[in-house]
């Protein structure tokens, strides 16, 4: 057995996240980091399945970069983009992503932005905590130093196409796990929990990627401009938003919005010069 280091409580010993919090076991065995395939398994109703990256020559699943960051490997695919519960994620419409990416495991830091810029813009402090209060040029500034510094990576902000399938996980409900809002407290920081603060990164449970905190927290800004119509006539294949506009795209809701505010659809905008303390970022590296 492995005990968490966060909750306390004892998992099986080939687990690799907590069945209590989600949180990274250490310890736990690893998955093979050459590529291939992950097993996961919904800890409430026992669905299984496997994400796959097919032979054992692709680029590693797992991959952490000079300063820690932690990223998992996303695989290329097709989902159903969208919802009919606002005007502006309509029509829902199939998307394909063609290329796989790295993502973020957590949202960007406030030690990884210190590392890399040398201050701390964030409202609530603490090295754990998803840095905020970041416009959207901010980031840009931010992903620039980290590109120059990391042997040649490049590190971007996720289009909004790739941080929804990044976000649902394979999954059609309104959130990674399904429908049903009540599980919403496993996975997510958000008005009825939060406490009108952010909390540690990693301490809610991962969707079926490996991804944490994609459902509240801080919302996360997106590369796209904002066109609240684009999904009428966007692209099927690798959308990439608008070729200009006034507002970026943020998305995945935050630790004060209500349970509607945190779907894998729910769109939100933002100036790209905007600085609020319910607003973050993630971080896509190209393979």
């Amino acid at each position: 057995m492995v005990r968490c280091g966060n909750c306390g409580v004892e998992n099986d010993q080939d687990a690799k996240y907590c069945k209590n919090c989600g949180n990274e076991l250490e310890g736990a065995s690893q998955q093979d980091s050459s590529g291939g395939t992950q097993q996961w398994e919904d800890e409430d109703s026992g669905e299984t399945g496997t994400q796959v990256w097919g032979q054992k020559t692709d680029p590693p699943v797992d991959w952490q970069n000079n300063i820690g960051m932690k990223f998992k490997l996303i695989s290329a695919g097709e989902f159903m983009m969208g919802s009919d519960k606002w005007d502006d994620s309509q029509p829902v419409h199939k998307v394909k992503i063609t290329e796989p990416f790295y993502m973020g495991v957590y949202p960007v830091t406030q030690r990884e932005w210190k590392a890399v810029m040398g201050n701390n813009p964030s409202e609530f402090k603490g090295d754990d905590l998803p840095v905020e209060s970041v416009s959207w040029a901010d980031c840009q500034r931010f992903i620039r130093k980290l590109n120059s510094r990391e042997n040649g990576h490049e590190y971007r902000l996720p289009t909004e196409a790739e941080w929804e399938h990044a976000c649902r996980a394979g999954s059609e409900g309104r959130y990674c796990f399904g429908d049903d809002e009540g599980r919403l407290s496993k996975y997510a920081w958000y008005r009825a929990n939060s406490n009108k603060e952010t909390h540690p990164v990693g301490k809610k449970r991962p969707n079926r990627f490996g991804l944490h905190n994609m459902h509240g927290s801080v919302w996360e800004w997106c590369e796209d401009w904002v066109d609240r119509d684009y999904y009428e006539r966007s692209p099927k294949v690798d959308p990439k938003g608008p070729k200009s506009g006034s507002y970026r795209v943020i998305r995945g809701g935050n630790w004060s919005s209500v349970t509607g505010g945190c779907t894998s659809a729910n769109r939100n905008y933002r100036s790209p010069d905007s600085r609020i303390y319910l607003l973050g970022f993630r971080l896509v590296r190209s393979v």
